[in-house]
Protein backbone atom coordinates (compact mmCIF):
# COMPACT_ATOMS: atom_id res chain seq x y z
CA UNK A 1 0.00 0.00 0.00
CA UNK A 2 1.34 3.49 -0.87
CA UNK A 3 2.27 5.83 1.97
CA UNK A 4 -0.79 8.10 1.56
CA UNK A 5 -2.91 5.65 -0.42
CA UNK A 6 -6.42 6.42 0.91
CA UNK A 7 -5.96 10.20 0.92
CA UNK A 8 -7.70 12.36 -1.71
CA UNK A 9 -6.49 15.94 -2.24
CA UNK A 10 -8.27 18.62 -4.27
CA UNK A 11 -5.76 21.22 -5.44
CA UNK A 12 -6.97 24.68 -6.48
CA UNK A 13 -5.34 27.92 -7.55
CA UNK A 14 -2.17 28.96 -9.33
CA UNK A 15 1.34 27.54 -9.29
CA UNK A 16 2.32 28.30 -5.67
CA UNK A 17 0.75 25.00 -4.56
CA UNK A 18 2.29 22.87 -7.31
CA UNK A 19 5.21 21.42 -5.38
CA UNK A 20 3.13 20.65 -2.27
CA UNK A 21 0.53 18.80 -4.34
CA UNK A 22 3.18 16.90 -6.25
CA UNK A 23 4.95 15.76 -3.09
CA UNK A 24 1.67 14.46 -1.67
CA UNK A 25 0.86 12.75 -4.98
CA UNK A 26 4.24 11.05 -5.12
CA UNK A 27 3.69 9.77 -1.59
CA UNK A 28 0.56 8.05 -2.88
CA UNK A 29 -2.24 10.55 -2.33
CA UNK A 30 -4.80 10.94 -5.10
CA UNK A 31 -4.27 14.58 -6.04
CA UNK A 32 -6.86 16.11 -8.37
CA UNK A 33 -6.09 19.49 -9.90
CA UNK A 34 -9.34 21.48 -10.15
CA UNK A 35 -8.81 24.15 -12.82
CA UNK A 36 -10.98 26.66 -14.66
CA UNK A 37 -12.19 25.57 -18.11
CA UNK A 38 -9.18 25.52 -20.43
CA UNK A 39 -6.72 25.15 -17.56
CA UNK A 40 -4.80 27.43 -15.20
CA UNK A 41 -3.00 30.43 -16.76
CA UNK A 42 0.18 29.09 -15.12
CA UNK A 43 0.20 26.34 -17.77
CA UNK A 44 1.66 28.88 -20.22
CA UNK A 45 4.52 30.00 -18.00
CA UNK A 46 7.93 30.07 -19.70
CA UNK A 47 10.15 28.29 -20.48
CA UNK A 48 8.12 26.10 -22.82
CA UNK A 49 9.50 22.99 -24.55
CA UNK A 50 7.70 20.36 -26.62
CA UNK A 51 4.57 22.47 -26.26
CA UNK A 52 4.62 22.21 -22.46
CA UNK A 53 5.40 24.76 -19.74
CA UNK A 54 8.38 23.22 -17.98
CA UNK A 55 7.63 24.80 -14.56
CA UNK A 56 4.06 23.51 -14.76
CA UNK A 57 5.13 20.07 -15.93
CA UNK A 58 7.81 19.78 -13.26
CA UNK A 59 5.46 20.50 -10.33
CA UNK A 60 2.35 18.66 -11.49
CA UNK A 61 3.60 15.12 -12.03
CA UNK A 62 1.44 12.25 -10.79
CA UNK A 63 -1.73 14.34 -10.56
CA UNK A 64 -5.15 14.08 -12.15
CA UNK A 65 -6.96 17.07 -13.64
CA UNK A 66 -10.58 18.15 -13.86
CA UNK A 67 -12.11 21.48 -14.81
CA UNK A 68 -14.81 23.43 -12.98
CA UNK A 69 -15.69 27.11 -13.04
CA UNK A 70 -16.13 27.82 -9.35
CA UNK A 71 -17.76 31.16 -10.16
CA UNK A 72 -20.69 29.37 -11.83
CA UNK A 73 -23.33 27.61 -9.72
CA UNK A 74 -23.03 24.35 -11.68
CA UNK A 75 -19.25 24.37 -11.49
CA UNK A 76 -19.36 25.09 -7.78
CA UNK A 77 -21.91 22.31 -7.27
CA UNK A 78 -19.56 19.84 -8.96
CA UNK A 79 -16.73 20.92 -6.68
CA UNK A 80 -18.91 20.46 -3.60
CA UNK A 81 -19.80 16.96 -4.80
CA UNK A 82 -16.09 16.19 -5.12
CA UNK A 83 -15.50 17.67 -1.69
CA UNK A 84 -17.66 15.00 -0.07
CA UNK A 85 -15.00 12.40 -0.83
CA UNK A 86 -11.94 14.57 -0.15
CA UNK A 87 -9.55 14.59 2.79
CA UNK A 88 -7.62 17.73 1.88
CA UNK A 89 -8.17 20.94 -0.05
CA UNK A 90 -4.85 22.50 -1.05
CA UNK A 91 -5.37 26.02 -2.37
CA UNK A 92 -3.20 28.95 -3.39
CA UNK A 93 -5.78 31.61 -4.19
CA UNK A 94 -5.36 35.11 -2.72
CA UNK A 95 -6.87 35.46 0.78
CA UNK A 96 -10.66 35.80 0.77
CA UNK A 97 -10.97 34.62 -2.85
CA UNK A 98 -12.69 31.40 -1.79
CA UNK A 99 -14.84 33.28 0.71
CA UNK A 100 -16.16 35.43 -2.15
CA UNK A 101 -17.31 32.19 -3.80
CA UNK A 102 -19.00 30.98 -0.59
CA UNK A 103 -16.18 28.44 -0.23
CA UNK A 104 -14.26 29.91 2.70
CA UNK A 105 -11.94 27.38 4.41
CA UNK A 106 -13.85 27.46 7.69
CA UNK A 107 -17.16 27.03 5.86
CA UNK A 108 -15.79 23.97 4.04
CA UNK A 109 -14.59 22.50 7.34
CA UNK A 110 -17.97 23.20 8.94
CA UNK A 111 -19.58 21.26 6.10
CA UNK A 112 -17.07 18.38 6.45
CA UNK A 113 -15.56 18.37 9.97
CA UNK A 114 -12.75 15.98 9.02
CA UNK A 115 -11.56 18.14 6.12
CA UNK A 116 -8.11 19.73 6.09
CA UNK A 117 -7.79 22.97 4.12
CA UNK A 118 -4.22 24.08 3.45
CA UNK A 119 -3.88 27.64 2.14
CA UNK A 120 -0.55 28.67 0.61
CA UNK A 121 -0.17 32.37 -0.13
CA UNK A 122 2.65 34.86 -0.35
CA UNK A 123 1.98 36.46 3.05
CA UNK A 124 -0.61 34.30 4.78
CA UNK A 125 -4.26 34.99 5.54
CA UNK A 126 -3.77 38.02 7.79
CA UNK A 127 -1.42 40.93 8.40
CA UNK A 128 -0.93 44.20 6.49
CA UNK A 129 0.40 42.50 3.34
CA UNK A 130 -2.08 39.62 3.28
CA UNK A 131 -3.94 40.76 0.18
CA UNK A 132 -0.90 41.90 -1.78
CA UNK A 133 0.09 40.27 -5.05
CA UNK A 134 3.63 38.91 -5.12
CA UNK A 135 6.21 37.09 -7.21
CA UNK A 136 9.04 34.83 -6.15
CA UNK A 137 11.41 37.81 -6.31
CA UNK A 138 9.03 40.01 -4.27
CA UNK A 139 9.03 37.58 -1.38
CA UNK A 140 12.74 36.91 -1.78
CA UNK A 141 13.40 40.64 -1.36
CA UNK A 142 11.17 40.90 1.73
CA UNK A 143 12.69 37.81 3.34
CA UNK A 144 16.15 39.38 3.61
CA UNK A 145 17.74 36.62 1.53
CA UNK A 146 18.62 38.98 -1.32
CA UNK A 147 20.16 41.47 1.10
CA UNK A 148 22.87 38.96 2.06
CA UNK A 149 23.34 37.44 -1.41
CA UNK A 150 25.91 38.81 -3.84
CA UNK A 151 28.86 41.16 -3.43
CA UNK A 152 29.11 44.30 -1.31
CA UNK A 153 29.74 46.59 -4.27
CA UNK A 154 26.70 45.29 -6.18
CA UNK A 155 22.91 45.52 -5.62
CA UNK A 156 21.17 42.72 -3.68
CA UNK A 157 21.23 39.59 -5.81
CA UNK A 158 18.30 37.38 -6.71
CA UNK A 159 18.88 33.64 -6.45
CA UNK A 160 19.45 32.09 -9.86
CA UNK A 161 15.98 30.54 -10.13
CA UNK A 162 12.55 30.68 -8.49
CA UNK A 163 13.06 29.03 -5.13
CA UNK A 164 10.99 30.87 -2.55
CA UNK A 165 7.70 29.40 -3.71
CA UNK A 166 9.24 25.95 -3.38
CA UNK A 167 10.15 26.69 0.24
CA UNK A 168 6.49 27.52 0.83
CA UNK A 169 5.42 24.37 -1.00
CA UNK A 170 7.57 22.22 1.27
CA UNK A 171 6.01 23.80 4.36
CA UNK A 172 2.51 23.35 2.91
CA UNK A 173 3.15 19.65 2.33
CA UNK A 174 4.58 19.30 5.85
CA UNK A 175 1.70 21.21 7.43
CA UNK A 176 -0.80 19.04 5.57
CA UNK A 177 0.88 15.84 6.75
CA UNK A 178 0.90 17.07 10.36
CA UNK A 179 -2.80 17.96 10.13
CA UNK A 180 -3.56 14.50 8.72
CA UNK A 181 -1.64 12.94 11.61
CA UNK A 182 -3.59 15.04 14.13
CA UNK A 183 -6.86 14.03 12.48
CA UNK A 184 -5.94 10.42 13.11
CA UNK A 185 -6.15 11.14 16.84
CA UNK A 186 -9.31 13.27 17.07
CA UNK A 187 -11.01 12.89 13.68
CA UNK A 188 -11.10 16.65 13.19
CA UNK A 189 -9.87 18.69 10.28
CA UNK A 190 -8.31 22.14 10.47
CA UNK A 191 -7.17 25.11 8.41
CA UNK A 192 -3.42 25.15 7.72
CA UNK A 193 -2.32 28.70 6.84
CA UNK A 194 1.10 28.78 5.13
CA UNK A 195 2.93 32.01 4.29
CA UNK A 196 5.69 31.79 1.68
CA UNK A 197 7.37 34.76 3.37
CA UNK A 198 7.41 32.90 6.70
CA UNK A 199 8.94 29.88 4.98
CA UNK A 200 11.62 32.05 3.38
CA UNK A 201 12.46 33.66 6.71
CA UNK A 202 12.87 30.21 8.23
CA UNK A 203 15.50 29.46 5.57
CA UNK A 204 17.31 32.66 6.59
CA UNK A 205 17.11 32.10 10.34
CA UNK A 206 20.74 32.97 11.16
CA UNK A 207 20.91 36.62 10.12
CA UNK A 208 17.69 37.67 11.91
CA UNK A 209 19.05 36.07 15.09
CA UNK A 210 22.32 37.96 14.68
CA UNK A 211 20.33 41.19 14.51
CA UNK A 212 18.34 40.29 17.62
CA UNK A 213 21.49 39.52 19.64
CA UNK A 214 24.00 42.02 18.22
CA UNK A 215 21.98 44.64 16.30
CA UNK A 216 24.39 43.90 13.45
CA UNK A 217 23.38 43.64 9.81
CA UNK A 218 25.42 41.24 7.69
CA UNK A 219 26.83 42.67 4.47
CA UNK A 220 26.98 40.84 1.18
CA UNK A 221 30.25 38.91 1.14
CA UNK A 222 30.07 36.99 -2.13
CA UNK A 223 31.81 33.61 -2.03
CA UNK A 224 33.21 33.94 1.48
CA UNK A 225 32.33 32.56 4.89
CA UNK A 226 32.68 34.10 8.34
CA UNK A 227 35.25 32.50 10.64
CA UNK A 228 35.61 32.51 14.41
CA UNK A 229 37.21 35.93 15.01
CA UNK A 230 35.01 37.68 12.51
CA UNK A 231 37.26 37.33 9.47
CA UNK A 232 36.12 35.90 6.16
CA UNK A 233 37.64 33.19 4.00
CA UNK A 234 37.05 32.40 0.36
CA UNK A 235 35.03 29.35 -0.65
CA UNK A 236 35.57 29.42 -4.43
CA UNK A 237 38.87 28.93 -6.24
CA UNK A 238 39.85 28.89 -9.90
CA UNK A 239 41.50 25.70 -11.11
CA UNK A 240 42.74 24.57 -14.53
CA UNK A 241 39.33 23.69 -15.98
CA UNK A 242 36.85 25.63 -13.88
CA UNK A 243 36.22 26.23 -10.20
CA UNK A 244 36.32 24.30 -6.94
CA UNK A 245 35.01 25.05 -3.49
CA UNK A 246 37.41 24.73 -0.56
CA UNK A 247 37.83 26.58 2.68
CA UNK A 248 40.79 26.46 5.05
CA UNK A 249 39.92 23.75 7.56
CA UNK A 250 39.70 24.19 11.31
CA UNK A 251 40.73 20.54 11.69
CA UNK A 252 44.51 20.79 12.34
CA UNK A 253 45.34 17.48 10.63
CA UNK A 254 43.24 18.27 7.58
CA UNK A 255 44.71 21.77 7.29
CA UNK A 256 48.26 20.45 7.67
CA UNK A 257 47.64 17.78 5.02
CA UNK A 258 46.49 20.40 2.52
CA UNK A 259 49.45 22.68 3.11
CA UNK A 260 51.88 19.76 2.93
CA UNK A 261 50.55 19.00 -0.55
CA UNK A 262 50.97 22.65 -1.54
CA UNK A 263 54.47 22.76 -0.05
CA UNK A 264 55.50 19.72 -2.11
CA UNK A 265 54.74 21.80 -5.21
CA UNK A 266 56.78 24.73 -3.90
CA UNK A 267 53.66 26.69 -2.92
CA UNK A 268 52.82 28.37 0.41
CA UNK A 269 56.30 27.68 1.74
CA UNK A 270 55.95 30.45 4.33
CA UNK A 271 53.34 28.23 5.98
CA UNK A 272 55.47 25.08 5.94
CA UNK A 273 56.19 25.14 9.66
CA UNK A 274 52.90 26.60 10.81
CA UNK A 275 51.32 24.65 13.68
CA UNK A 276 47.61 24.56 12.94
CA UNK A 277 46.96 22.97 16.33
CA UNK A 278 48.11 26.25 17.88
CA UNK A 279 46.52 28.66 15.41
CA UNK A 280 43.54 27.58 13.32
CA UNK A 281 42.04 29.70 10.53
CA UNK A 282 39.20 30.48 12.96
CA UNK A 283 41.79 32.09 15.28
CA UNK A 284 43.25 34.36 12.59
CA UNK A 285 42.39 37.97 11.92
CA UNK A 286 41.53 39.11 8.40
CA UNK A 287 45.11 40.07 7.51
CA UNK A 288 46.38 36.59 8.39
CA UNK A 289 43.53 34.93 6.49
CA UNK A 290 44.25 37.07 3.43
CA UNK A 291 47.92 36.09 3.57
CA UNK A 292 47.05 32.40 3.91
CA UNK A 293 44.71 32.49 0.92
CA UNK A 294 47.12 34.44 -1.28
CA UNK A 295 49.74 31.79 -0.53
CA UNK A 296 47.60 28.79 -1.53
CA UNK A 297 45.75 30.23 -4.55
CA UNK A 298 48.40 29.09 -7.10
CA UNK A 299 48.04 25.49 -5.91
CA UNK A 300 44.52 25.12 -7.32
CA UNK A 301 45.57 26.39 -10.74
CA UNK A 302 47.97 23.45 -11.17
CA UNK A 303 45.16 20.89 -11.34
CA UNK A 304 41.81 20.09 -12.91
CA UNK A 305 38.63 19.66 -10.88
CA UNK A 306 38.88 15.87 -11.18
CA UNK A 307 42.51 15.82 -10.04
CA UNK A 308 41.77 18.02 -7.03
CA UNK A 309 38.75 15.90 -6.10
CA UNK A 310 40.84 12.72 -6.28
CA UNK A 311 43.44 14.24 -3.94
CA UNK A 312 40.66 15.39 -1.62
CA UNK A 313 39.24 11.85 -1.42
CA UNK A 314 42.65 10.38 -0.67
CA UNK A 315 43.65 12.98 1.93
CA UNK A 316 40.29 13.78 3.53
CA UNK A 317 39.99 17.40 2.40
CA UNK A 318 36.58 18.99 2.00
CA UNK A 319 36.83 20.07 -1.63
CA UNK A 320 34.56 19.60 -4.62
CA UNK A 321 34.41 20.89 -8.17
CA UNK A 322 31.57 23.08 -9.41
CA UNK A 323 29.27 21.43 -11.95
CA UNK A 324 27.16 23.03 -14.63
CA UNK A 325 23.56 21.85 -14.94
CA UNK A 326 24.34 19.11 -17.46
CA UNK A 327 27.20 17.79 -15.33
CA UNK A 328 25.09 17.96 -12.18
CA UNK A 329 22.36 15.88 -13.82
CA UNK A 330 24.83 13.24 -15.03
CA UNK A 331 26.75 12.74 -11.79
CA UNK A 332 26.97 9.07 -10.71
CA UNK A 333 25.79 9.82 -7.16
CA UNK A 334 22.28 10.59 -8.42
CA UNK A 335 22.14 7.51 -10.62
CA UNK A 336 23.34 5.29 -7.77
CA UNK A 337 20.49 6.55 -5.59
CA UNK A 338 17.88 5.88 -8.27
CA UNK A 339 17.17 9.60 -8.46
CA UNK A 340 15.98 9.64 -12.07
CA UNK A 341 12.88 8.24 -13.68
CA UNK A 342 11.07 9.18 -16.91
CA UNK A 343 7.83 10.93 -17.85
CA UNK A 344 6.17 12.24 -20.97
CA UNK A 345 6.44 15.97 -21.69
CA UNK A 346 4.30 16.71 -24.72
CA UNK A 347 5.77 14.56 -27.48
CA UNK A 348 9.01 13.78 -25.63
CA UNK A 349 10.06 11.36 -22.89
CA UNK A 350 12.46 13.07 -20.50
CA UNK A 351 14.24 12.17 -17.25
CA UNK A 352 12.66 13.63 -14.12
CA UNK A 353 13.58 13.48 -10.42
CA UNK A 354 12.04 10.57 -8.53
CA UNK A 355 11.84 11.52 -4.83
CA UNK A 356 14.38 13.01 -2.42
CA UNK A 357 13.99 10.37 0.29
CA UNK A 358 13.72 6.62 0.43
CA UNK A 359 11.80 4.44 2.87
CA UNK A 360 12.38 0.83 3.79
CA UNK A 361 8.72 0.04 3.07
CA UNK A 362 8.06 1.63 -0.29
CA UNK A 363 9.84 4.14 -2.49
CA UNK A 364 7.76 7.25 -3.26
CA UNK A 365 8.00 8.64 -6.76
CA UNK A 366 6.13 9.94 -9.79
CA UNK A 367 3.44 7.79 -11.34
CA UNK A 368 2.78 9.80 -14.48
CA UNK A 369 3.27 13.09 -16.31
CA UNK A 370 1.47 16.35 -15.62
CA UNK A 371 -2.12 15.98 -16.85
CA UNK A 372 -3.79 17.92 -19.64
CA UNK A 373 -6.61 20.30 -18.61
CA UNK A 374 -9.73 18.33 -17.75
CA UNK A 375 -8.30 15.03 -18.92
CA UNK A 376 -9.98 13.18 -16.04
CA UNK A 377 -13.38 14.88 -16.20
CA UNK A 378 -15.22 11.83 -17.52
CA UNK A 379 -13.75 9.38 -15.00
CA UNK A 380 -13.84 11.60 -11.88
CA UNK A 381 -17.24 13.16 -12.51
CA UNK A 382 -18.59 9.87 -13.84
CA UNK A 383 -17.78 8.33 -10.46
CA UNK A 384 -20.10 10.95 -8.95
CA UNK A 385 -22.91 9.69 -11.16
CA UNK A 386 -22.67 12.41 -13.80
CA UNK A 387 -23.57 11.09 -17.27
CA UNK A 388 -21.73 11.85 -20.49
CA UNK A 389 -24.72 13.91 -21.64
CA UNK A 390 -24.68 15.90 -18.41
CA UNK A 391 -20.96 16.61 -18.77
CA UNK A 392 -21.44 17.68 -22.37
CA UNK A 393 -24.14 20.13 -21.27
CA UNK A 394 -21.88 21.53 -18.54
CA UNK A 395 -19.06 21.88 -21.05
CA UNK A 396 -21.31 23.73 -23.49
CA UNK A 397 -22.41 26.08 -20.72
CA UNK A 398 -18.80 26.78 -19.69
CA UNK A 399 -19.16 25.21 -16.25
CA UNK A 400 -16.36 22.69 -16.91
Amino acid sequence: MSLLGPIRVLELGGDWSGLAGMLLAQMGAEVIRVEPPGGEPARTRAPVAHGVSLPWAAFNLSKQAVTADLAQPDGRALFLELLAGADVVLESFPPRHLAALDLAPQALIARHPGLIVTSLTAFGQDGPRAGNAATDTTVMALSGLMAVTGFAEMPPLRLGFDQIGSLGGLQAALGTLIALYARGADGLGQHVDVSVLDAARLANYREPLRWEFEQAVETRRGNTARRGRGGFTSNVWRCRDGWVTWSASDDPRRARSFFDAANEMGIALDWRDHDFAQELPADMDQARLDALEAAVAPFFELYTRAELEEMAREKGWILIGFLDLSEAAAQPQLAARGYWTEARFGDATLPIPAYPFKTSAEQPGPTGPAPAPGQDNARVYGALGRSAADLERLRAEGAI
